[in-house]
């Protein structure tokens, strides 16, 4: 047991990388791959503006991996043509309990409030069903949306948020 679970600790540790090193080859911008205490990412993507060169980061997050298999390389050519999107890692149709995307660009949410989060000014904007988050960093930003479900709310949602900033804001 304790060999499988070292194992399985070692290939988490190596997508992280993996796609970090896809996201660096194919954006011009710094991306940090977030980690979260409890959740484990379950999904990653490049996304292409239909026009210029402005790509998105996405990242997607849960208490526990989503078991949907896989895109074949089929389904990731469709992805990147149709939708234009590159998934890195796991599948865009797995749940998650929480997206961050980022962004080369700074991001105002319209009738957010700005409230300080670790020292640093967040625009926020939550209602009953999720709460959004952003995070501008000089160099871009970073646009978190927490779900809320049976097992996250409001308290978590502020939690998730300063893990993120903490991490981000140097």
């Amino acid at each position: 047991m304790i060999m499988v679970f070292i194992v399985s600790g070692c290939s988490k540790q190596a997508t992280t990388q993996t796609v970090q090193d896809q996201i660096n080859y194919e954006v011009k911008y710094n991306v940090e791959i977030p980690k979260f205490q409890g959740f484990v990412m379950n999904f990653a993507s490049i996304e292409y503006p239909p026009v210029g060169e402005k790509k998105r980061v996405r990242f997607g997050y849960t208490i526990e991996k989503d078991n949907l298999p896989e895109l074949t390389r089929e389904e990731k050519e469709l992805l990147r043509k149709g939708h234009k999107m590159n998934v890195l890692f796991g599948n865009p149709d797995s749940r998650n309990d929480f997206y961050i995307e980022v962004s080369n660009s700074e991001t105002k949410i319209v009738n957010s409030e700005v409230t300080t989060i670790s020292g640093e000014k967040v625009q926020t904007l939550a209602d009953d069903k999720h709460a959004i988050f952003t995070i501008n960093t000089g160099e871009g930003s970073y646009n978190l949306n927490v779900i809320f479900n049976d097992e996250i709310n409001k308290q978590d949602s502020l939690n998730i948020a300063e893990q993120l900033v903490k991490q981000i804001v140097h």
